[in-house]
């Protein structure tokens, strides 16, 4: 996964895979810096039902889900506009 400068191309992230992101550098700052925050949640029980629940939680970098994490964030709606700065990057996603 790469995570790149939408105007500079600098990649700020890099892990080898083919994957692209393109970001503002006012959600790299922000990314960096432990503020972006997203909405989790939900379990499966043992017979499949499903628990739902929600809790806002913060992207991190060092954690060991962040790339699929981040992934799903730059699928949804939201993520595509506050990563391309047309939504503020304090904006819960």
């Amino acid at each position: 996964m790469i995570i790149k400068g939408a105007k500079s191309k600098k990649i700020y992230y890099d892990t080898g895979k083919d994957k692209v992101f393109l970001v503002t550098f006012e959600f790299w700052k922000a990314l960096k810096a432990g503020e972006i925050r997203y909405r989790s949640g939900g379990e499966k029980t043992k017979d499949d039902s499903v628990i739902f629940y929600t809790e806002r939680l913060t992207l991190d970098l060092k954690d060991k889900t962040f790339e699929k994490t981040f992934e799903g964030i730059a699928r949804s709606e939201i993520g595509k506009l506050v990563m391309s700065g047309h939504m503020p990057v304090d904006t819960i996603l």
